[in-house]
């Protein structure tokens, strides 16, 4: 116990120094609450990617970082903000890199680790959750990130680089794309990134962590061997822009979604080959997501053009079409509990997020901002924590101040998977666990408190 007591003294200690650091005093918007006892790696937790939207006017123009929340799913509680590179850009309303396609946080390393790609800094930043320090991994300046993701069992992260737009000379891949490879063991990148056409972006990790599978935004995918770290030479040809792809269930298949084609190319995994070139079953309108239900075999895919959630019967080869579901406007990220029971749809172009039920196709809306508390409230991202007990909805709000009930709209929002319903503080009111930041400032102003946060992506423990 007093291991535990001088672990929480520690936690709160570096919270208040990493926000005072930024100028500003210690604002707790929940209790930080002490894990049980054990291998603190066994606690369930979610990270959050946070967005600083203030640039030009802040009071310190050299700080325009953004932060990694990382959250005690059973405590609802903060356990550490942590500063990471420039990502401004993210929070515009047409960023270069749009956050909502494309992943830029992950787990790592058996979930010791937290990893943001840093887009303004060309950098990663490797975050230890066991204690809370932070590592930059610096990339070549030639490179700038576009997707992260990672392993689950031999602790290396895989990066999407593209091309930087403000490099003047190119002199490991000649101005194309690649591939780096971070050991989480030294924090290092492994030797030279690896050279991987012109637009890599979405990676998805297959058959054991022996292959990733690379998604080239021009219409291939290349595989990458992971343990021996090569490419293979012969991209595959897909469809127009391809942004997302998941999995079967026994892993030997791969389903790529392609968003300026509007369709489904089926890829063998095992025999690197592409054995179904256009599966367009149901009403695919600028797809942007696609996911697997593991418990009942199904693909969800989110429809940004037409708001709409497609499900289609992943037993069947052909992928028919279960239903089309229509949610909100401009869905994109996709969330599925681990029984199968329930799918959440972040709504991007509203402020309410969706639960569809998986057994009647029933949709429920949860809005944890009203609009006649603020109208600018938009859904950024959802996601379900491991374990599948809860939901975590993510808002952005365009004032970034305080709304009408002097609270700060920008926030993370806990949903109760069992009941739908938000989890409340200590108040009564609807539970915000998003990290605190000065009230009285939008990103039009000279901030001189904690700076603003906008968080815009959410990842559970993989």
């Amino acid at each position: 116990m007093d291991f535990l007591r001088r672990a929480v003294v520690a936690t709160i200690a570096c919270s208040w120094l990493f926000l005072s650091g930024c100028g500003g005093t210690y604002r707790p918007i929940a209790s930080i609450v002490p894990l049980a006892a054990g291998d603190p790696q066994l606690a369930d937790e979610v990270a959050v990617f946070n967005v600083n939207p203030n640039t030009a006017n802040v009071a310190d123009p050299t700080n325009v970082s953004g932060t990694v929340s990382v959250f005690n799913v059973a405590g609802d509680s903060n356990v550490g903000n942590y500063s990471i590179g420039a990502n401004d850009k993210l929070a515009a309303v047409a960023p270069p890199v749009d956050p909502l396609d494309s992943r830029l946080i992950t787990f790592a390393g058996s979930n010791s680790f937290v990893a943001s790609a840093d887009t303004e800094s060309d950098t990663v930043t490797l975050i230890n959750t066991l204690v809370g320090t932070p590592t930059v991994v610096t990339l070549p300046q030639e490179f700038f990130p576009t997707f992260i993701t990672a392993t689950a069992t031999t602790g290396q992260i895989l990066v999407s680089l593209q091309a930087s737009p403000t490099a003047t000379t190119f002199p490991i891949c000649g101005g194309t794309g690649a591939i780096g490879i971070i050991d989480t063991s030294t924090a290092t990148l492994t030797g030279n990134p690896i050279c991987a056409g012109s637009k890599p972006g979405f990676i998805q990790v297959a058959l054991s962590d022996s292959k990733a599978f690379i998604l080239d935004q021009t219409g291939s995918v290349r595989v990458l061997n992971i343990a021996a770290a090569t490419l293979s030479t012969t991209p595959l040809a897909v469809g127009t822009t391809p942004i997302w792809a998941t999995t079967s269930l026994d892993g030997n298949t791969l389903y790529v979604l392609n968003q300026g084609s509007n369709n489904i190319s089926v890829v063998d995994a095992v025999a690197e080959s592409v054995t179904t070139l256009s599966i367009t079953t149901g009403t695919l309108s600028t797809p942007s997501v696609i996911i697997t239900d593991r418990s009942l075999n199904r693909l969800y895919i989110s429809n940004k053009g037409n708001g709409t959630v497609s499900v289609l019967d992943a037993s069947n080869s052909t992928l028919p079409a279960l239903k089309i579901v229509p949610v909100g406007t401009a869905p994109v990220a996709l969330a599925v509990t681990p029984d199968g029971t329930s799918v959440y749809v972040a709504n991007t172009g509203a402020n309410a997020a969706s639960v569809i039920n998986a057994n009647s196709f029933n949709v429920t809306a949860l809005t944890p901002i009203p609009n006649t508390v603020d109208p600018s409230a938009r859904v950024q991202a959802v996601a379900v924590s491991k374990d599948g007990t809860k939901a975590f909805i993510a808002v952005t709000v365009t004032g970034d101040r305080a709304n009408a009930n002097g609270t700060s709209g920008n926030g993370i929002y806990v949903v109760l998977t069992s009941t739908n319903a938000f989890a409340t503080n200590t108040s009564g009111g609807i539970l915000n666990i998003a990290p605190p930041q000065d009230l009285s400032c939008d990103a039009t102003e000279s901030c001189t408190g904690v700076p603003l946060q906008r968080p815009v992506q959410i990842v559970p423990r993989i």
